[in-house]
């Protein structure tokens, strides 16, 4: 009999996709690049570093939550890290969880010296390779993995239906950028937070543009008052 998953009860937030990697070596690259595609595509990166001072077991259950509330997973086994490598066994627990495996091609777990803490299963897993010294193949990875997500696709049908030319797509996309590495966010937070980025804009041009985007199913606005209502991707 199969053993049911601990995490089968888990709440997704809709546009996040949890990310891996050896942190002191490889952050400022992935960094640059996913800070590039959060400029053009909704879905969200999500990588966690660990503070200084952070207990290790309070860093490993902030992963734990990321991981549980992602729609996929990401995992870069460069050098054969050991924290991707629990990571990646952690992932395979969680239902539904879609998972890549990226290799940094100057890295591979197989140069380093024998005794890494590499489980097996992910050495022997189909890899997408990249090059440090060609960070565009990076760039191409997570870009691909960014255009096929479903809420990718739905934030373009939006854009589509709306008519939005050029650029215009940027509007409905600081709304969800907002909500980055949150679960939710109280409704007035929201409106204060575009006013003071959109001066120029009413305060009933931009409640308009967050009903929209609740109507169009891209983001939940709940019933209340204005300091009881709160909004999440959806």
């Amino acid at each position: 009999m199969k053993t049911p998953s601990p995490f089968r009860e888990r709440h997704v937030v809709p546009n996040r996709i949890f990310l891996a990697y050896q942190w002191h070596i490889y952050r400022s690259i992935y960094e640059r690049v996913c800070n590039e595609l959060h400029k053009s595509y909704p879905i969200y990166f999500y990588a966690i570093g660990r503070p200084q001072g952070q207990p290790a077991d309070a860093l490993f259950e902030k992963i734990k939550s990321v991981m549980l509330s992602s729609t996929a997973a990401i995992f870069d086994a460069s050098r054969g890290n050991a924290n991707v490598s629990l990571e990646y066994g952690l992932a395979h627990f969680i239902p539904g969880l879609q998972q890549f495996l990226l290799i940094d091609q100057n890295a591979m777990p197989t140069h380093v010296n024998v005794g890494s803490p590499i489980i097996s299963d992910l050495a022997g897993a189909t890899q997408n390779r990249w090059d440090i010294a060609k960070i565009e193949t990076l760039r191409q990875h997570l870009k691909a993995i960014a255009e096929n997500h479903e809420y990718t696709k739905r934030f373009r049908k939006y854009c589509r239906t709306r008519k939005l030319v050029k650029g215009q797509f940027r509007t409905p996309l600081k709304v969800i950028r907002l909500l980055d590495e949150r679960e939710s966010m109280l409704r007035r937070e929201l409106v204060d937070l575009l006013q003071a980025d959109w001066r120029t804009k009413p305060e009933k041009e931009i409640s308009d543009l967050i009903r929209d985007l609740h109507d169009a199913g891209l983001i939940t606005v709940t019933k209340g008052r204005e300091w009881a209502s709160r909004v999440t991707i959806a």
